[in-house]
């Protein structure tokens, strides 16, 4: 179950990027990329992040929003390119197995949504995370 080890890093990574705003009183959203060949599968996901974030204060309210990346590949054999069927591991045009993954293997926090307390007022940002 790596989606357990995939939530604890998505709440480091997150308080990481809320300590570097400064002043927030929450995090309410987290939009979270994985390519398909990362084999994450969203519900546990979902369910580990829910565990793992009431340890931290500013993430009790967060909802993680989570989108696979399909694998896109490139044939060496004939220039295609295009979205990848799983399991299939070979170039829908022409049939070879010489192949360069272009998408589906990357994994990242894309942005956050924070409220934060600016002079006493409650106000919403949108963060980025990292690649």
């Amino acid at each position: 179950m790596h989606e357990l080890t995939i939530a604890k890093n998505i709440v480091e990574i997150v308080e990481e990027e809320v300590e570097k705003i400064g002043n927030v009183i929450k995090v309410k959203e987290i939009y979270f990329k994985a390519g398909a060949l990362n084999a994450v599968i969203p519900e546990s996901l979902i369910f580990s992040f829910d565990i793992v974030k009431s340890e931290s204060k500013i993430l009790r309210e967060a909802v993680l929003k989570f989108e696979e990346i399909p694998i896109k590949i490139k044939c060496n054999n004939c220039d295609y390119e295009g979205i990848l069927k799983v399991p299939e591991f070979f170039c829908p045009e022409c049939g070879s197995t010489k192949l360069d993954v272009l998408y589906g293997k990357e994994m990242y926090v894309e942005r956050i949504i924070v409220e934060e307390e600016k002079d006493g007022d409650k106000n919403s940002q949108e963060s980025f995370g990292s690649k």
